[in-house]
């Protein structure tokens, strides 16, 4: 063979390859029009929706498990801040809690398993501050705690209802000993 027809050879092979990497790229560029033209979809679902911040690091969850379904936020580093849990079918008990940035809780709403509602307020350290107990089977019945803010924390104020439906309010030393009755019950 010689260099002339090699060197057609070669050149008829190179414009081969260049209509097929032509034709490739305006296929390329169909399909992806095509895709970029589609309405969003009606329906979306999944076990697990992730919101990640511009390091990737995720920051939201919105998920569920075989029991129950939940809502969590974190900081970019990771600390919880806020959750949101629903427990069906164990007495239809559900959560919400707020953290500070050392992930500590600070305010917890849930029901327990009677259906009662609580509510419990602690100060930066976890402690817990004020403990609301209310809504509870009767409807009658109810119990607002406050608490110090000693290291083992003492009730030092209630407010409470007994099923008959007469309340009394209490205060008490910070020790939480010898409480007075400030309105007696009925």
């Amino acid at each position: 063979m010689t260099p002339d027809e090699r060197l057609d050879r070669l050149t008829r092979r190179l414009r081969r390859w260049q209509w097929v990497w032509a034709l490739t790229v305006l296929l390329t560029a169909v399909g992806f029009a095509f895709l970029m033209l589609r309405p969003p979809p009606a329906h979306l679902q999944a076990q697990n929706f992730e919101v990640v911040n511009t390091e990737g690091n995720v920051v939201a969850i919105l998920g569920t498990t075989s029991r129950h379904g939940f809502l969590d936020v974190s900081t970019g580093d990771g600390v919880p801040i806020f959750n949101v849990i629903a427990h069906p079918g164990i007495a239809d008990m559900g959560m919400f809690s707020l953290r500070n940035v050392r992930g500590r809780e600070i305010v917890n709403v849930r029901t327990d398993q009677s259906g009662s509602g609580i509510l419990s307020v602690r100060d930066t350290r976890g402690l817990e501050r004020v403990l609301l107990l209310g809504a509870n089977a009767t409807a009658t019945g109810g119990t607002v705690l406050v608490m110090n803010a000693e290291r083992q924390p003492n009730v030092v104020a209630s407010m409470q209802a007994d099923g008959y439906g007469h309340g009394e309010v209490q205060a008490c030393p910070s020790n939480g000993e010898h409480c007075r009755k400030l309105i007696p019950s009925q």
